[in-house]
């Protein structure tokens, strides 16, 4: 049997096992950090999941029971209150341990980007944490607030900032890593505060202590977009939270987003939404 077909991804997961996924598509502010997918999970019974020069890394922090993880090394317990380290381009399986009928465990999908490349340096990894209880209420609370009826930006922000930054620590990040990255998502976290403001791009710039160009520059890089179209971003999403939750007229809720003109804020709410502000509000 050649060496892909030994690895061949597959997967197998029972019926009574449970799992929640923490997923982008719910807007969990994850994918400002790279992580694709996050989850917390019960397993019973059967389960196994084979990979093949996976590409993402996967971290798996085990919260209670027992995994067996195999690799071309060969064999090796997870046991309770440790973290696994597979980084992305490595093949493996794991299961539920042998003598175990139930495995807790919180994942994380993160992609293998800039950021993140550093991974790959400390190779497949297993260790000792003593922060799983940490990791899992915070997955839990990130998971809960994308449920809400209006979630909150700021909590889901937050929360996801969390993660990463126990993920950080728990996986010794090196001291001389890029965080241009971190600290441009930061930069525009705290300007969530201060949205009603006129800002234009020498404003932003002068505030993030960069030249217009170079902050242009920045963010293109690091953001994949331009610091006003980052800005329009965050007042929209803004927008959306106080139509659906407030009752405001259009006018006070464009003023409260920057706009001193509610026709200037309605095309653009259109552009960037796809609807108008008031359809938006009664669908």
């Amino acid at each position: 049997m050649n060496n892909r077909n030994r690895w061949a991804n597959k997967l197998i997961l029972d019926p009574a096992c449970e799992e929640i996924f923490i997923d982008n598509h719910l807007q969990a502010g994850l994918m400002e950090f790279d992580i694709q997918l996050g989850g917390v999970s019960n397993l019973s019974k059967d389960y196994f999941v084979r990979r093949h020069q996976c590409k993402y890394h996967t971290l798996i922090y085990t919260r209670e029971g027992q995994g067996l993880l195999s690799t071309e090394s060969g064999e090796q317990q997870i046991g309770a209150n440790s973290l696994l380290l597979l980084p992305a381009g490595s093949s493996f399986s794991y299961q539920l341990g042998k003598a175990h009928n139930n495995w807790k465990i919180i994942w994380y999908l993160i992609d293998d980007s800039c950021d993140w490349q550093w991974l790959k340096n400390k190779g497949i990894c297993l260790t000792t944490n003593s922060h799983v209880d940490n990791i899992y209420y915070l997955s839990l609370s990130l998971y809960k607030e994308t449920l809400a009826s209006t979630p909150s930006s700021a909590l889901l922000n937050l929360n996801a900032q969390l993660v990463v930054a126990y993920i950080n620590r728990d996986l010794q990040l090196p001291e001389n890593i890029n965080t241009k990255k971190t600290a441009m998502i930061m930069f525009f976290q705290q300007l969530e505060s201060r949205l009603q403001q006129p800002w234009t791009q020498p404003l932003l710039a002068k505030l993030a202590g960069y030249s217009p160009a170079q902050f242009n520059r920045l963010c293109l890089q690091q953001l994949a977009t331009t610091p006003i179209k980052k800005l329009r971003q965050l007042r929209m999403q803004r927008a959306k939270a106080l139509l659906k939750s407030s009752e405001l007229n259009l006018t006070d809720i464009a003023n409260a987003v920057g706009y001193n003109d509610v026709f200037n804020f309605s095309s653009a709410f259109k552009r960037e939404v796809g609807i108008a502000p008031n359809q938006y509000r009664h669908t």
